[in-house]
């Protein structure tokens, strides 16, 4: 009755025995990260839903999602789920260079009772999310150094703590949007 990827028994997930000694906030300097780019110096900071203990050792890395599932397909060209997988291979990364063991990741969709499994074994995912991660430490470096930033106009413009001096924010007069504008 579960739709599973990834384990044997669709029923596994709910029997992991949560990690409560290991915190959730996990960070690391770029550097550490992609070893090609020493000169990095930006932090990555992720939080992680959860951490498990994988009855045969190690750890799994586990991010509840809300919605339709995304499952992210090596062998198309889609973009479609690549998010979800960086974020859990990212998590990842910045766990083992901690010295910890991940075994796994996976993405858990509790209301469309779906597990999908993340790849952390496809050598052309991670450096794909390596890639990614160098890229957006560029970009963003370039932009502090020219003290401009590039801003994408949307819903969420209400809840952006520049929200009140952005030349383009959109707030729309929903209560909601209205309040965290507000607030900022």
């Amino acid at each position: 009755d579960h739709a599973h990827h990834g384990d044997a028994d669709p029923h596994a997930w709910w029997d992991i025995t949560y990690a409560t000694g290991y915190a959730r906030k996990i960070a690391a300097t770029l550097g550490s990260i992609d070893p090609a780019s020493p000169s990095a110096k930006r932090d990555v900071l992720g939080f992680v839903d959860r951490i498990s203990v994988h009855p045969e050792g190690g750890y799994v890395v586990e991010d509840w999602k809300t919605g339709k599932p995304h499952q992210w397909n090596p062998d198309t060209s889609s973009d479609d789920g690549l998010a979800e997988q960086r974020q859990q291979i990212l998590y990842t990364m910045l766990l083992r260079q901690q010295g910890e063991t991940v075994t796994s990741a996976r993405l858990i969709y509790p209301c469309a009772r779906t597990i999908v499994k993340v790849h952390l074994d496809n050598d052309a995912l991670v450096q794909r999310v390596v890639d990614d991660v160098s890229s957006t430490d560029e970009a963003l470096t370039s932009m502090m150094d020219a003290n401009t930033f590039d801003y994408h106009p949307s819903y969420l413009c209400a809840w952006c703590p520049l929200a009140k001096v952005c030349p383009q924010a959109t707030i729309k007069p929903y209560p909601k949007m209205q309040a965290a504008y507000e607030s900022q």
